[in-house]
C-alpha cells in the first residue's frame, strides 16, 4: 500500500471518529434539553386510555370496585394535590370523585356537578374517578378513550 493510500485511509478514519463524537454530543445535549423541559412542568394530566381507566364501577358505600359495564373508573389512586377537572362543553358523560385518606381508605364520594377544587374532603390524600356515559348502558373497551377524553383531570406531579 502506498503512503498516499495510508494517509487517505487515516484521514477517513479520523473524519468518521469526529462525526460519531459530534453526533453523540448532540444526542446528549438533546436528552438534557428534554429532561429540563419535563422538569419545568409541575402538573400532569391523566391519560384517557385503558391503561388509566377500566370498565367497572366504584361502590358509593365503601369506594371499592364493583363489577359492571355501565361505567369506567381510574385503576390507580391519584393525589388530590392540585386536582383540577374540566368537563367538555358537549360532554355525554357524568362523573363522580371518590376520595380516600393516606391509608387508601374510603372517605366519601362527590358528584362531579358539585365538585370544585376547594371542596376536597378533609383528610383526603387520594382520589379515583368514575365516569358514566349518559346515553350508553354498556361501555366497551374501544369506548374507554372516547368517554375518558371528555374529562380532563390534572394533578400536581
Amino acid at each position: 500500500m502506498s503512503s498516499f493510500s495510508k494517509r487517505r485511509t487515516n484521514a477517513n478514519k479520523f473524519k468518521w471518529i469526529i462525526t460519531f463524537v459530534l453526533i453523540a454530543m448532540l444526542s446528549i445535549a438533546m436528552i438534557f434539553a428534554f429532561v429540563k423541559i419535563d422538569r419545568n412542568e409541575t402538573t400532569k394530566t391523566l391519560g384517557t386510555n385503558r391503561f388509566t381507566y377500566a370498565i367497572g364501577l366504584l361502590n358509593s358505600e365503601d369506594g371499592d370496585y364493583v363489577q359492571g359495564t355501565s361505567s369506567i373508573y381510574t385503576k390507580d389512586f391519584y393525589t388530590v394535590d392540585g386536582l383540577k377537572i374540566e368537563l367538555d362543553e358537549d360532554a355525554t358523560i357524568t362523573y363522580k370523585l371518590f376520595f380516600y385518606n393516606e391509608a387508601e381508605e374510603f372517605i366519601e364520594v362527590v358528584d362531579g356537578s358539585e365538585f370544585n377544587s376547594e371542596n376536597v374532603p378533609e383528610g383526603a390524600k387520594y382520589f379515583k374517578v368514575e365516569i358514566t356515559p349518559t346515553n350508553d348502558v354498556e361501555v366497551s373497551t374501544s369506548e374507554i378513550s372516547t368517554y375518558a377524553g371528555q374529562l380532563t383531570v390534572t394533578v400536581n406531579k
